[in-house]
């Protein structure tokens, strides 16, 4: 077969169909037709080539950018986390009331002789010698 020769213009009618034979969104005549074309002219099979190529570039490239800003908003999210539990923390430590040390030790009893721990020879308490 022979290549088809392009309108005065250079441009065939089917090679401006081309993005969307890509896509797969033509009417079905507007497919066959364009298929057909693809068959006998190698510039628009170079061309649906091309964008091919393109279209991958682009779909990788948004897929990698998609990765990237998923990645970025996810430790964006941990830190805005962290930060307002430390600001919790500090606001509830600086609302806290302040209480004295001897406020806080003065009710405490001290330890009584019972309960101190003193070495003997007569073994664990409860133990029948």
């Amino acid at each position: 077969m022979s290549e088809t020769e392009p309108p005065h213009d250079g441009i065939h009618p089917e090679a401006l169909l081309l993005p969307w034979f890509l896509s797969g969104t033509l009417e079905a005549a507007e497919r066959k037709q364009v298929t057909a074309h693809l068959a006998q002219c190698a510039a628009c099979r170079t061309e649906l080539e091309s964008l091919t190529v393109l279209r991958r570039l682009l779909r990788d490239s948004f897929i990698e950018t998609k990765w990237d800003r998923a990645k970025h908003r996810g430790w964006g999210l941990l830190a805005a986390c962290l930060i307002g539990v430390q600001l919790a923390v500090i606001i509830r430590l600086w609302t806290a009331p302040h209480i004295p040390a001897q406020l806080i030790t003065r009710d405490l009893a001290p330890a009584s002789p019972q309960l101190r721990c003193t070495p003997s020879d007569d073994g664990p308490p409860g133990a029948g010698h």
